[in-house]
C-alpha cells in the first residue's frame, strides 16, 4: 500500500498524527534519514506511551517535512535485513508461523523488510544474523524517504499505521519472539 502525502516533503505533518490517533508512539524523523530528529531528547523513553497531545502538536509545527519514526516499546518490529529474495521470503514465513500474520509489513529497500507487531510487555532489541528485533530503546521509519533508494518507504501489508488501530495488531510475547529469533 502506497502512502502519498499533499506533498512529497510533509511525511509528518501529514502523517503523525494519523499514527498518533491509532495508539502509535510517533517521533519525527531527520529528512532522508534513519534517525530521529537531533533535538527530539529521550526520543528512546517514548515507547511506553504515545507523545501527549501538546507535544505531538508543537512537532507537527516545527517538523513537517521529516519522516515519521515508530518508537519500539509496546510495538515491535522483525526487521529482515536481507538482500536475497528468497531467504526474506522464509524469514517472513517464519515470522508469519511463529508470532502470526500482521498486516503491518514495511519495505525500505527490497528486498529487505519490516514486520510489526504489539508487543504484550516490555520487549528488548536484539540481533540475531540478519535479523533484528525492533523493541526498547530503537525506533523505525514508518514514513519517509530511505536514504538509499531516495524513493519513500512502501507498505506492503494488508494496513499501515496510519490506518491500522494498534490494538488490532497482533500481540507477541517475549517467548515467541525468543522462539522466532533462535
Amino acid at each position: 500500500m502506497a502512502l502519498e502525502p499533499t506533498e512529497t516533503s510533509c511525511f509528518f505533518g501529514s502523517f503523525a498524527s494519523k499514527a498518533a490517533d491509532n495508539g502509535y508512539s510517533v517521533i519525527p524523523i531527520e529528512p532522508g534519514q534513519k534517525r530521529p530528529q537531533r533535538t527530539v531528547r529521550k526520543w528512546s523513553e517514548r515507547g511506553a506511551s504515545p507523545a501527549s497531545d501538546k507535544l505531538l502538536a508543537s512537532w507537527v509545527q516545527k517538523f513537517p517535512d521529516h519522516g515519521v519514526g515508530i518508537v519500539g516499546g509496546r510495538i515491535i518490529g522483525v526487521d529482515i535485513d536481507v538482500l536475497d529474495q528468497s531467504l526474506a521470503t522464509r524469514l517472513q514465513n517464519a515470522a508469519s508461523g511463529i508470532l502470526g500474520d500482521t498486516p503491518l509489513i514495511r519495505v525500505g529497500l527490497a528486498p529487505k523488510r519490516l514486520m510489526v507487531y504489539r508487543a504484550s510487555g516490555p520487549i528488548p532489541s536484539i540481533s540475531s544474523g540478519k535479523v533484528d528485533l525492533v523493541g526498547i530503546g530503537r525506533q523505525f521509519v514508518a514514513l519517509g524517504i530511505h536514504p538509499e533508494t531516495l524513493q519513500p518507504y512502501q507498505w506492503i501489508g494488508d494496513g499501515t499505521p496510519f490506518d491500522t488501530p494498534f490494538n488490532g495488531l497482533p500481540e507477541v510475547t517475549g517467548y515467541s519472539v525468543d522462539a522466532f529469533m533462535q
